[in-house]
């Protein structure tokens, strides 16, 4: 698959529509994908004619994480600052954002949920934290918005014990705002951006400042610290050894030993 196939972007009636197409990798982010999408969150914010970001993806996995496979093309200063530039363009979109997870949502998916506007997810969504187990730091200002969003004992259960949630508890804690059937999920969440749609977007850009003004700048303050972390986090023995483990290559069970 080439590199401009991973992410396809729809435009159409105000909305920019983001799609993760790397189902054979689980949706996973690589150097590419948070570049893009770093760039199509600008262009969206530029462009009049759109006033809404749409970020979904295709297949099983909304995302299976970070692909760590990007280890070996990048540097880890490069892959913290894509990362962190992505988070900060979020965080900056001035438009509204919209995240729709079906499937499983790991890592980044689940930490950058917090950052949309809205957020929906199927009924067979699972959303996992997997900090702990790969001895990584937490990334996405998770830090931040768990804690307020969960409350500090299941944030400390996500982000220290690499917990995992169900939908429901993510609807009760008000990370998302509707769960949808699989079979319906697309057709209900274009519904509800359609009647986002009605309202004038100067008015939505407005309200959305004055809703983010107490925060916002903690959000910015969080990511830099958050990537600060991240960055020495990727020197942990333990995180080598978990990254070495993923890319170790895999012997097929069938294949014929050699001497």
């Amino acid at each position: 698959m080439s590199k401009a196939s991973q992410v396809l972007v729809l435009k159409e009636s105000g909305v920019m529509k983001v799609i993760l197409n790397r189902p054979e990798k689980k949706n996973a982010f690589n150097g590419f994908i948070f570049r893009i999408l770093s760039e199509y969150l600008k262009i969206a914010d530029n462009d009049e004619s759109i006033k809404i970001f749409y970020l979904t993806g295709i297949g099983n996995y909304f995302t299976g994480g970070i692909d760590f496979n990007w280890f070996n093309e990048d540097t880890s200063e490069d892959i913290v600052k894509d990362i962190k530039n992505l988070i900060d363009d979020v965080i900056n979109f001035r438009k509204i954002s919209v995240i729709g997870v079906q499937g499983i949502c790991y890592g980044i998916g689940f930490t950058i949920m917090g950052l949309f506007d809205f957020a929906f997810c199927s009924e067979n969504a699972k959303f996992i934290a997997p900090f702990s187990n790969l001895q990584i730091s937490p990334e996405g200002c998770s830090t931040y918005t768990f804690p307020k969003i969960f409350g500090k004992s299941m944030a400390n259960h996500l982000l220290i014990n690499s917990g995992s949630v169900k939908p429901e508890e993510l609807l009760r804690a008000g990370l998302v705002l509707k769960i949808f059937n699989q079979s319906e999920f697309e057709s209900e969440v274009n519904q509800y951006i359609s009647n986002l749609l009605k309202h004038p977007i100067d008015l939505m850009i407005k309200y959305k400042e004055m809703i983010t003004r107490n925060f916002k700048e903690d959000l910015l303050k969080t990511n830099k610290i958050e990537s600060k972390k991240l960055y020495e986090s990727f020197f942990n023995e333990g995180f080598i050894k978990q990254k070495e483990k993923f890319l170790k290559p895999k012997i097929k069970s069938n294949a014929k030993p050699k001497f």
